[in-house]
C-alpha cells in the first residue's frame, strides 16, 4: 500500500487537542482526511499474508419477527497493507455488541474459522445483519467516532474551508468546491442498498447526517443506555404504527418522536452550534448552525437532517402477500430476498468512509432460501444457507484514491483479509454471497478454478463448476440459471452475486486460485492482468448428503412481483436521457449528470407514485477526456430496474476466420461480417446502436449496472474525432414508496464531488373536478 501523500506530523493526544482548536479558532485548520499521524510501520512479519483463513463474519439476526440490536460506528488501530509493506492506521467501522459468530455445518468447525490471538486486528467489515421478509428493523445506530484520531474531519459549514485539503493541492488542483468536495468524514449515516423500503424519516433515509457524540473523559456521552429508555419507546411506537399498514411512511415529523430524545438532541445541536461542546468548533455564521436549519424544516412539517450521536432506524421490510399481480390495491412490488448491504452514505465522505471498512452485508430471507434450505438442508442443519460464505469485497484505505497522487488503487480484500483461503469437500457445492463493497473498482471474474487453465473442457475431478443463482438480491429466472453454467462475471462496484460453487471431486495438494481483473472498464479487460481474490482448499471427505453435491435442478420460484416491464407499461411514459461525464483532471466540474453537480436542494427528476418510466442512460467519458475509460456504474435506490437495450461501442467480437483475433463490432466503414457488426454513421447519432438489437436476459433485476464508456472513433480519411457514448436503456416501477432518494455513480469519489442527482417520486395527483 502507497503510504498516503497527506501534511501531517505525530502529536501527542494533548497537543494535537490544543492545536486542533487553536486552529479552528484562526479558522486556518489543515482538514486531514486520513489519521497518517498515527499510522505505525509493522515489520513484515507482523503484516497480513495470504492464504490466511477466511474470517467468518459475527451475524446481527432478527429474532421473533424483528431485526433489533445496536449498530456502532467506532474506530481503532487496525492492520492494513500489503504482506511485506503494512502499517497500523485508524479506520471507522461498523461493530455491534449484539453480534454472534455465524453457524458453521456440523463437522467443519475447524473449516474456516474465526480469528483468534491474532496479534493486530485487519480492516472487517461490519456485522452481517440477517432478516426475514415482513420483518420489523429496529436498529439503534450510535456515532462514536473519536475526533482526535481524525483532525478536522468534522463538518463546519458550507464553505471552501469545510473542505478536505492535501499536500497535492486539493481541492484546488481539480478544481472541486463545497459541496461536492471530500469533506465532513466523522459524519454518517446508514444506507440499506438493495432495500424497497420507506425512503424518508426513520428508513432508508440518505440525507440524515449524524455527528459523533462529544465526549468526557474520552469517553461517548451518548451511548446505548442513555437513549434506551426513548428508544424503546419509540420502536414500540413505530411497530403499532408499521404493522397494520406496511405503506404507512410514519414517523411523518419531528413530533412523533419521544420528547425526551428530542430535547436532548436540540440541547446537543446547539451546543455544537456554540462550540461548547469539546472538539467541536463554532460555527461561524448562522447559515452554518445546524440547530436552526432543524428548526426550520421541523417547522416546515419536513424531516430535520441533522443529528449528535445516536439515531433510531425503525422501518418495515414490505411482505407481497396477494396471490397475482398486479394487485389491485396495496403493495405493488414488495421487497425481493436476497444478498443486499449497507455502507455509509454521507455526501462527501461516502468514498473514504467505504474505504475504511464501513460496510456490511444485509441478508434478506424468504421464499428463495426456504426453497435452497428444503433441498440442501437436512435435520442437522435445517437452515443450511446460514452456514454458507458471505465474501465482502472492499478496497481497504485510509485515502480516496485521486488523493494518494502515486501509487495503483488498494488491492482488493475479502472480510478484511488479502487473498483469503476457504475449504470444501471434494464435490461439495457451496452458495457464495458475494458483495462488492468497494467503491472504486469492479471484479471480473474469469470464470470458476480449473487445474489447467488453458483446457477448455470442464472435468469434474479436478476442476470447478458454478452457477449464478441471483443478480443484485433479486434471484434469477430458471432459464438464466441453467444458462449460467460456469459464465464470467462482472461485479461493479456496488453490485452482489449469489453463486452456486462446486468444488472438484478429487481432493487437491495446492490450493485453487479463485481469478479476478480488477478494472473500470470492460473495454481494457484485454489487457488487464487477472489477481487472486481468494484461495479454496479442497481436503477431506465428500459431503454426507449427496445433495450437496449436485447443483439444485430448479431456481428457486421467481417472485411475481418482479415480473417484466412490459412495452405497454412504458408506451405512454416520458423518455427522459441521463448523461454521466468525468472530465480530464485539473477540469472545474469534473463529475456531472446532464451537466450538473449535485445539489442538496435541487431536484433531478420528478416522477409521481405507480407510475413506470423508460430511461436512456449515457455515459459520454472517454479516453479522449483524460477520464477514461470508465464504465460508470450507475445505481438507484429504492426501485430495481430491468436493462432493455445496451450499447458499447468499445465491444469487440472474435474473427470468424481467425479465433485468436478481436475485431471492432462498431465500424464506419461497411462492416466485414454484417451478421457479427454494425456500421456507424459518425454524422448520425441515430446509427448509434447495436444494428442487430438482441433480446436482452429478461427477468434480470440490477440496482446497480455499468454504463458503457464512450469511444471516440474517426471515419476514414477523417482527422476530426467524435465522441461515441455507450448507454444503456432501464425500465423500472416507481411504486409503494413516495419521497426523495438519489440515483448516482457508484465510483463513490465520483458521487462524493457531484455524479449524483436526487429522485423526487411524488404522491398520485387527484383531479380536483368543478361543476359551473
Amino acid at each position: 500500500m502507497a503510504a498516503p501523500h497527506v501534511k501531517h506530523r505525530s502529536l501527542s493526544r494533548g497537543r494535537a487537542l490544543r492545536q486542533f482548536l487553536a486552529a479552528c479558532a484562526a479558522g486556518a485548520a489543515l482538514m486531514l482526511l486520513t489519521p497518517a499521524a498515527h499510522a505505525q510501520r509493522l515489520p513484515p512479519a507482523d503484516c497480513l499474508q495470504p492464504g490466511e483463513p477466511l474470517y467468518r463474519i459475527p451475524v446481527l439476526a432478527s429474532q421473533n419477527g424483528k431485526l433489533a440490536g445496536t449498530l456502532t460506528l467506532t474506530d481503532e488501530l487496525r492492520r492494513l497493507g500489503s504482506s511485506t509493506d503494512c502499517a497500523l492506521q485508524y479506520l471507522r467501522h461498523f461493530v455491534s455488541k449484539d453480534a454472534v459468530p455465524p453457524p458453521v455445518l456440523p463437522g467443519a468447525e475447524d473449516r474456516n474459522p474465526s480469528p483468534v490471538g491474532t496479534k493486530y486486528p485487519d480492516g472487517f467489515p461490519g456485522p452481517t445483519l440477517r432478516a426475514r421478509i415482513g420483518d420489523m428493523v429496529q436498529l439503534t445506530f450510535l456515532n462514536h467516532v473519536d475526533p482526535l484520531n481524525y483532525p478536522n474531519t468534522l463538518d463546519r459549514g458550507d464553505n471552501a474551508n469545510s473542505c478536505d485539503q492535501f499536500s497535492s493541492g486539493y481541492p484546488a488542483s481539480v478544481s472541486d468546491s463545497f459541496p461536492n468536495c471530500l469533506h465532513g468524514s466523522s459524519t454518517a449515516n446508514i444506507h440499506f442498498h438493495g432495500t424497497h423500503v420507506n425512503p424518508t424519516s426513520t428508513g432508508d433515509n440518505v440525507f440524515l447526517q449524524i455527528r459523533p457524540s462529544p465526549r468526557t473523559n474520552n469517553q461517548p456521552i451518548v451511548t446505548g443506555d442513555s437513549v434506551a429508555a426513548s428508544f424503546t419507546k419509540f420502536f414500540a411506537d413505530c411497530e403499532a404504527q408499521l404493522k397494520p399498514n406496511v405503506l404507512s411512511e410514519w414517523p411523518y415529523t419531528w413530533k412523533d418522536l419521544p420528547p425526551a430524545w428530542t430535547q436532548d438532541q436540540e440541547k446537543l445541536l446547539k451546543a455544537y452550534d456554540n462550540g461548547t461542546t469539546p472538539y467541536f468548533p463554532p460555527a461561524k455564521s448562522p447559515a452554518q448552525q445546524l440547530w436552526p436549519s432543524n428548526q426550520q424544516q421541523i417547522d416546515g412539517n419536513l424531516w430535520p437532517q441533522y443529528y449528535v450521536g445516536a439515531y433510531p432506524f425503525c422501518f418495515q421490510i414490505p411482505e407481497y402477500k396477494t396471490p397475482n399481480w398486479p394487485p389491485a390495491s396495496g403493495l405493488k412490488m414488495g421487497q425481493a430476498p436476497g444478498t443486499h448491504w449497507y455502507h455509509a452514505h454521507k455526501h462527501g465522505s461516502t468514498a473514504l468512509n467505504v474505504a475504511n471498512g464501513m460496510t456490511g452485508a444485509f441478508i434478506i430471507e424468504g421464499k428463495y432460501d426456504d426453497e435452497l434450505n428444503a433441498f440442501y438442508g437436512d435435520s442437522q442443519t435445517p437452515l443450511w444457507t446460514r452456514t454458507q460464505p458471505v465474501l465482502v469485497i472492499n478496497q481497504l484505505g485510509v485515502t480516496p484514491n485521486l488523493a494518494r497522487g502515486s501509487g495503483g488503487p488498494e488491492p482488493f480484500a475479502v472480510n478484511g483479509r488479502a487473498q483469503p483461503k476457504l475449504t470444501m469437500r471434494p464435490g461439495e457445492v457451496q452458495l457464495w454471497r458475494i458483495v462488492n463493497t468497494s467503491g472504486q473498482r469492479a471484479a471480473f471474474f474469469v470464470g470458476p478454478p480449473k487445474l489447467d487453465a488453458t483446457k477448455k473442457d470442464y472435468d469434474p475431478k479436478t476442476d470447478f463448476a458454478w452457477r449464478q443463482l441471483a443478480q443484485d438480491g433479486v434471484q434469477f429466472f430458471e432459464t438464466n440459471y441453467q444458462n449460467s453454467q460456469n459464465i464470467s462475471l462482472m461485479v461493479a462496484s456496488g453490485n452482489r452475486v449469489d453463486l452456486l460453487v462446486k468444488a472438484p471431486t478429487n481432493p487437491g495438494s495446492a490450493p485453487y486460485n479463485v481469478q479476478v481483473k480488477p478494472n473500470n472498464s470492460s473495454s481494457r479487460l484485454k489487457n488487464t492482468t487477472a489477481v487472486t481474490l481468494l484461495s479454496v482448499e479442497v481436503s477431506g471427505i465428500p459431503p454426507e448428503n449427496v445433495k450437496r453435491t449436485q447443483f439444485i435442478p430448479r431456481a428457486p420460484a421467481f417472485p411475481r412481483f418482479l415480473a417484466d416491464i412490459t412495452d405497454d407499461e412504458v408506451r405512454y411514459s416520458p423518455k427522459r436521457m441521463f448523461v454521466f461525464d468525468s472530465k480530464t483532471q485539473g477540469s472545474a466540474h469534473q463529475h456531472t449528470l446532464n451537466g450538473e453537480q449535485f445539489s442538496e436542494t435541487g431536484i433531478g427528476i420528478t416522477t409521481f407514485l405507480s407510475s413506470v418510466e423508460e430511461w436512456k442512460v449515457m455515459n459520454t467519458t472517454s479516453a479522449g477526456t483524460g477520464a477514461g475509460p470508465i464504465d460508470h456504474p450507475f445505481h438507484i435506490h429504492v426501485n430495481p430496474f430491468q436493462v432493455v437495450e445496451v450499447f458499447d461501442p468499445s465491444q469487440q467480437i472474435t474473427d470468424p476466420t481467425d479465433p485468436t483475433k478481436q475485431l471492432d463490432k462498431y465500424v464506419t466503414d461497411p462492416p466485414t461480417y454484417p451478421k457479427l457488426q454494425c456500421q456507424l454513421n459518425l454524422s448520425d447519432p441515430d446509427t448509434w446502436k447495436d444494428c442487430h438489437n438482441p433480446k436482452q436476459r429478461w427477468a434480470i433485476w440490477w440496482d446497480v449496472f455499468p454504463i458503457p464508456t464512450a469511444r471516440n472513433m474517426t471515419p476514414t480519411g477523417g482527422t476530426t474525432a467524435v465522441t461515441v457514448p455507450g448507454f444503456f436503456r432501464m425500465r423500472s416501477r416507481f411504486v409503494d414508496y413516495p419521497g426523495l432518494w438519489v440515483i448516482h455513480c457508484h465510483i463513490l469519489a465520483h458521487e462524493d464531488r457531484g455524479m449524483m442527482t436526487i429522485v423526487q417520486v411524488l404522491p398520485p395527483v387527484t383531479p380536483q373536478m368543478k361543476h359551473h
